[in-house]
C-alpha cells in the first residue's frame, strides 16, 4: 500500500492572526529572501564598479637602520614615505556607462524586491481569508451533523414505538450521511487553506507533514 503524505496543521505553526502571518512572511518567505539577496548583490556590484572608477591614493612608509662595525657607536638610519595617486584613464564614457548600468540594475532589484514583498503579503492575506471561510464552514457543517444525528436517532426511537416507518429512518440516515460528507469536505478545505497560509509565510517544512 503506498505511503500517504498529509499536512499536519499542529506542526505547521499556523499563524494566530493576519498581522502575525504577514510578519512571518516578510521574515521567512523564500521569494522575499531571494529578492532581498538579489538587491544586496546588485547594490554591492554597483559600489564596486563606482570604486573602480574613482582616483585612488596609497601611502607607503619604510624605515631602515645600518651599523658600521669599523667605528664603535656609529649607526645610521633612513625613513622613506611614498605616496601614489592612481587616476583611471579616459575611456570615452565606458566607465560612466558601466556605473549608470550598475546603478540602474541596483534600483531595478530594489523595485523588484518591493513588488515581490507586496505580492507575497497579498497572497498571505488571501490565504488568511480562505482559511477563515473554511473554519466557518467547518463550524457550520459540524452543527448540521449534530442536528442530523439528533433527527436520525429520534426517527429510530419513534420507529421503535410505531410512529415512524422504515423509510422515514432511511431518509434521516441519508441526511446524516450527507451532513457528515459535507463536514469532511469542509475539514479538507480547511486543511488545504491552512497549508496554503503556512506555505505563504515560508514556514512549511518537511516536519509539517505526517505519513501513513
Amino acid at each position: 500500500m503506498p505511503t500517504q503524505v498529509r499536512p499536519n496543521a499542529e506542526m505547521a505553526q499556523v499563524p494566530a492572526s493576519l498581522e502575525q502571518a504577514q510578519v512571518l512572511a516578510r521574515a521567512n518567505n523564500p521569494d522575499i529572501i531571494a529578492a532581498r539577496l538579489g538587491e544586496a548583490i546588485a547594490k554591492a556590484s554597483a559600489r564596486v564598479i563606482e570604486a573602480e572608477n574613482r582616483p585612488r591614493a596609497t601611502l607607503q612608509a619604510n624605515a631602515g637602520a645600518a651599523y658600521d662595525q669599523g667605528f664603535e657607536g656609529n649607526r645610521g638610519g633612513n625613513v622613506g614615505v611614498t605616496a601614489r595617486l592612481s587616476v583611471p584613464l579616459y575611456t570615452g564614457g565606458i566607465a560612466t556607462s558601466r556605473v549608470s548600468e550598475a546603478l540602474g540594475n541596483a534600483n531595478a532589484a530594489r523595485l523588484s524586491a518591493v513588488d515581490i514583498e507586496r505580492q507575497v503579503v497579498e497572497r498571505v492575506s488571501n490565504a488568511w481569508r480562505q482559511a477563515q471561510v473554511a473554519r466557518q464552514a467547518v463550524a457550520s457543517t459540524t452543527e448540521q451533523v449534530n442536528a442530523a444525528r439528533i433527527a436520525y436517532e429520534g426517527a429510530e426511537l419513534e420507529q421503535s414505538v410505531g410512529l415512524r416507518t422504515t423509510l422515514d429512518v432511511l431518509i434521516q440516515q441519508q441526511e446524516l450521511l450527507e451532513a457528515e460528507l459535507a463536514r469532511a469536505g469542509a475539514d479538507r478545505d480547511l486543511q488545504v487553506a491552512t497549508t496554503g497560509l503556512v506555505a505563504a509565510t515560508g514556514l512549511l517544512l518537511p516536519a509539517s507533514f505526517a505519513t501513513s
